[in-house]
């Protein structure tokens, strides 16, 4: 839950003018920078603990110098998140 957390503190930070106004639990100046650092640093950690090594291929798209995208048909199997989040909100 903290990640998405994060990825959610993240995604605002990044369309500042906007959550500046719309934004209902606002961080006092000066902090909003040290929340996204940590935020970083709890995902970095996430993922590399985590350690998922499912290759990424890259398909050819459009024209020299962008030719490549990023896509794949590579098949995940996710964690239940129904029960992930009973167990959390029931702790």
């Amino acid at each position: 839950m903290h990640s998405l957390h994060c990825l959610n503190s993240i995604r605002k930070a990044m369309n500042h003018e906007y959550y500046i106004e719309h934004d209902k639990h606002k961080l006092a100046p000066g902090l909003q920078q040290i929340h996204v650092d940590h935020c970083l640093e709890q995902l970095r950690q996430s993922i590399q603990c985590a350690g998922d090594l499912s290759p990424v291929p890259l398909r050819p798209y459009g024209e020299a110098p962008h030719v490549n995208l990023v896509g794949t048909t590579q098949v995940y199997t996710c964690r239940n998140w129904n029960a992930f989040r009973q167990f959390y909100t029931e702790r």
